[in-house]
């Protein structure tokens, strides 16, 4: 092998697949063990310290790397487990510095109490309060890791001197690392590797008399070199195949030997002049420095050694590069041979492929060499084998033999050939497997979790039966996620309304009193002291997006204060709950004892009964007539009200209006109710729609949860994108979606084929509502049918 990257870890990967043992010197680096990655984050951290600000130095990525770099120990000597620790970082929003580390840390701890006691209260099993205090055992101990790691690779510990870093580094890694006797398990490349990196480290305490004046620079430059030679050996001589660049060939007699890559640019390597010290000058030494030529002298000496040192030797040359695709040129030693085994001079690099002594075998990719059976030679492993054996088949249109397809490769073929296939289990169709009921442990169910069923079965499987989601990462949030933004407000309004309910310090005597200034200056502190709770939890992203976002905020409740006292006059109502619980536990001090609170049952057509929870934003109590009126908090886009008027529940996927009409109908004992959807930001234009609870709406209602309900059960989860939008290059219901990305491309064309095999009968009717109510409406202004 004339370079051991790339061709070293080709050759070898080739031979393991193959089951065939290769002996010889490892094709990774130093810097690819985990000793050699622990040293170098250890660097990267130290040089931070000394040179970026506070905020910059300990940054999350840098620090779990370290911890995932080794099997790293803790102050108290006991092996690490990164798991939980990436998980608490990213949940308590570090980004980096020590005071970041530790007064997120500190945060999250409080938030794990608070809700170890919450839970505690409301009667949660031993088992989930067993594991918040696992997790709070695990943000302490990372907390005083990453203290100890300060104190680790601080200025002082690191020193100045080359035997002052030396010696740092080696005492740093000692406390990292378990201990030699304790490395029984490692793999022997990882030992030796260990032992080098130690010896090394060594070696550079003695070069103080010769650079005294040592920069972080000049130290981390000289351990990345030394980190850039190989990593130890592979095997014992004589075991197997012996893999090994061209300068081990010396002295080795073989019976058979391959040189492979010999192509201009990887053998000889390309010259490249000194700019600082050119061969010219480097004549003038004496010998004392060598020349650039020096180095193809060597690599043509090594050539040679290798072609005398075997019995039969076998040169190959790659007509491409296999990373890039762009064609290579024989090598001038390739042409040498070429020129000699023809006994032809004029062979040049060009013209050696259409000699007719020689030539070439051309694929035109690499699925046209596993598809002619006459091309069998350029197989190499099992796995090409059975993709020839697939393809072969396929020619000739005859089925696979299993005996010779893996499982893994079977499944595919199957998913292949049965995805364009109406709707099954490759596209949804779950109808044959064990799906858990919604219902099935009597557990009431969320109307939001239903709405996403109807929005997007496909979506809906990956997050709630596999309960996959996207992994935030705290260092790459550049602004408060729509989410966090909505959850803050609610939190604002929650605080600024509970202090003028009937009971509350701030009351309001009656429907038609006025927010005074300092009902406004109140809103304004519970807005800022809730904004730096959330700035505290690294939820807020970049300090400038977030200040736009703050005042975009209090413009926001600076216009809320007039909406509500005129929504409160033109209804007569006054503010009479917040955050009223239905089938979830209540927060201390909203019901006594802790007692759980009722979930809303409902009962469909069908007679099946569903229990229902959630938490509803605010209830106003009407003066007059004594209905109460749910309001529900938006900070998106407004939904007009003339879709609510088409279809209530907007195919399913609005039914947190209708939820809360049951829950505050059965929690009050009443017969009539309000709810409204209110969108208090400026995206919504302070606009509110909702209805009030008739019955139709109430029939509506249950036919639609009763669908989902009776969907999910059934196993179906197509998917569901929507229309596509040129504009956004995307489908309208994937645009923010995280599983974009694994869904098939041409989504819409398969949920089109489930619909047409008639199997998706009740989902489509979900959502034809609308045209329903459509063709209803134009049938009465046209005066009844035609």
């Amino acid at each position: 092998v004339p370079m051991s990257d790339p061709y070293m870890r080709s050759v070898r990967e080739h031979l393991d697949r193959s089951g065939i043992p290769s002996a010889g010197p490892d094709h990774r680096r130093l810097a690819d063990s985990m000793t050699g990655r622990l040293l170098a984050t250890l660097l990267d951290l130290a040089d931070a310290v000394s040179t970026q600000p506070e905020s910059n130095q300990y940054d999350r990525d840098t620090v779990m790397g370290l911890v995932e770099a080794a099997p790293v120990r803790g102050p108290d000597g006991k092996r690490i487990r990164s798991g939980p620790w990436e998980s608490i970082s990213r949940s308590a929003g570090i980004v980096g510095g020590l005071t970041d580390w530790h007064d997120r840390l500190d945060a999250h701890m409080r938030s794990l109490h608070e809700r170890a006691k919450r839970q505690s209260e409301s009667g949660a099993s031993s088992g989930y309060l067993n594991s918040i205090e696992r997790e709070g055992g695990a943000t302490e101990s990372l907390q005083g890791f990453v203290a100890w790691l300060g104190e680790l690779t601080s200025p002082v510990a690191v020193g100045r001197s080359w035997a002052e870093r030396s010696r740092w580094a080696r005492e740093t890694l000692v406390a990292l690392l378990p201990s030699e006797s304790l490395r029984s398990d490692w793999p022997e490349s990882e030992s030796q590797a260990a032992d080098r990196i130690d010896v090394l480290l060594t070696r550079l305490a003695v070069l103080d008399e010769i650079e005294p004046d040592l920069t972080a620079a000049t130290f981390r430059r000289a351990i990345q070199l030394e980190l850039d030679s190989p990593a130890g050996r592979r095997g014992a001589f004589g075991s197997g195949v012996f893999v090994a660049p061209l300068a081990s060939a010396v002295g080795i007699d073989l019976d058979e030997i391959f040189i492979v890559g010999l192509a201009e640019g990887v053998c000889p390597r390309p010259i490249r002049e000194d700019t600082l010290l050119p061969d010219v000058e480097r004549q003038h030494t004496n010998g004392g420095l060598p020349q650039r030529l020096d180095r193809n002298r060597q690599e043509r000496e090594r050539y040679l050694h290798a072609v005398a040192g075997g019995a039969r030797v076998t040169v190959t040359s790659p007509l491409g590069d296999h990373r890039s695709g762009r064609p290579r040129t024989a090598s001038r030693w390739w042409v040498e041979a070429v020129r000699h085994l023809a006994d032809d001079p004029t062979i040049t690099s060009e013209t050696w492929t259409t000699h007719v002594r020689f030539g070439r075998l051309d694929h035109g990719s690499f699925t046209s060499s596993l598809t002619n059976a006459v091309h069998e030679r350029a197989i190499v492993s099992a796995a090409d084998l059975q993709l020839h054996y697939v393809h072969a088949a396929h020619a000739l249109n005859t089925p696979v033999t299993p005996a010779n397809i893996a499982p893994t490769l079977r499944r595919g073929l199957d998913m292949t050939a049965h995805r364009l296939d109406g709707f099954n289990r490759f596209t949804g169709n779950l109808r044959d497997a064990s799906v858990r009921s919604p219902l099935a442990d009597s557990a009431a169910i969320s109307p939001s979790r239903l709405e996403s069923w109807a929005s997007c079965p496909r979506k809906f499987f990956f997050e709630q039966m596999l309960g996959l989601g996207e992994i935030e990462r705290p260092e790459e949030i550049l602004e408060i996620s729509p989410l966090d933004r909505g959850s803050l407000v609610h939190q604002i309004l929650e605080d600024f309304i509970a202090e003028s309910l009937p009971s509350a310090e701030h009351a309001l005597d009656g429907p038609d009193q006025r927010w005074s200034e300092d009902d406004r200056v109140r809103l304004h502190t519970h807005a800022a002291k809730r904004s730096d709770e959330y700035e505290k939890l690294g939820r807020t992203g970049r300090p400038l997006l977030w200040k736009i976002h703050q005042e975009a905020t209090a413009a926001d409740f600076d216009a809320f204060l007039p909406a509500d006292e005129k929504f409160r006059t033109d209804k007569q109502m006054v503010p009479h709950e917040v955050e009223l619980p239905f089938g979830i536990a209540p927060r201390p001090g909203q019901a006594t004892d802790g007692a759980r609170a009722e979930a809303a049952m409902i009962r469909t057509a069908q007679g099946r009964e569903i229990p229902l929870r959630g938490l509803i934003d605010r209830v106003d109590w009407r003066a007059g007539d004594g209905v109460p009126v749910v309001i529900d908090y938006k900070t998106g886009k407004a939904t007009p009200q003339s879709e609510l008027e088409k279809d209530p529940v907007r195919g399913g996927k609005s039914l947190q209006l209708g939820a809360y009409a049951e829950a505050v109908k059965q929690h009050y004992g009443v017969d009539n109710a309000q709810a409204y959807y209110w969108y208090i930001s400026a995206k919504g234009q302070g606009k509110r729609a909702g209805y009030t609870w008739s019955d139709p709406n109430h029939e509506r209602f249950l036919d639609a949860v009763d669908t989902i309900v009776s969907g999910i059960e059934a196993g179906d989860f197509p998917p569901n994108p929507g229309d596509y939008s040129t504009w956004g290059g995307d489908f309208e219901n994937c645009r923010y979606c995280p599983f974009t990305r694994i869904c098939p491309v041409d989504r819409d064309e398969e949920l089109e084929r489930a619909i047409t095999s008639g199997s998706l009968v009740d989902f489509v009717a979900l959502g034809e509502f609308d045209a329903q109510a459509e063709a209803a409406e134009a049938e009465a202004q046209d005066g009844g049918p035609s």
